[in-house]
């Protein structure tokens, strides 16, 4: 993980979602597009990652205890405001919250994990 802060923190149109995407992929941010702009987010995401070995899974954590034991990204309401906000985390802990504030989310509403398209071919540096 290297992390990256958003760029757009407006609402809507904010770049928190492609933030902890290029934090995940360790890709600089200018090259994650805004999928959040898109009708249908997920369709976009995954187009845009399949190139790249790799597909996003997400689900919702209502009524869910169980949280990945990986680093995924985590959505929930912003601190800020009546909207979504993304964040790397691990289990319950956040990892990275890619705004200045650092204030995290007040609630977790979905998870979204990045799945390898071949895990046979990932390159593994150790444990976490």
């Amino acid at each position: 993980l290297i992390p990256v802060d958003h760029t757009i923190v407006t609402v809507p149109g904010g770049n928190c979602l492609p933030a902890c995407i290029a934090s995940l992929l360790e890709v600089p941010l200018a090259e994650v597009p805004n999928f959040c702009a898109k009708q249908d987010w997920q369709a976009e995401l995954n187009s845009w990652l399949e190139p790249r070995g790799y597909y996003a899974v997400c689900f919702t954590l209502a009524g869910v205890n169980w949280r990945p034991l990986g680093l995924y990204i985590l959505a929930g309401q912003s601190p800020r405001g009546d909207w979504l906000h993304a964040v790397v985390a691990r289990g319950e802990k956040i990892v990275h919250d890619p705004h200045p504030s650092r204030a995290g989310v007040l609630s977790h509403y979905d998870a979204t994990l990045l799945i390898p398209l071949d895990p046979s071919r990932q390159s593994f540096r150790g444990a976490p």
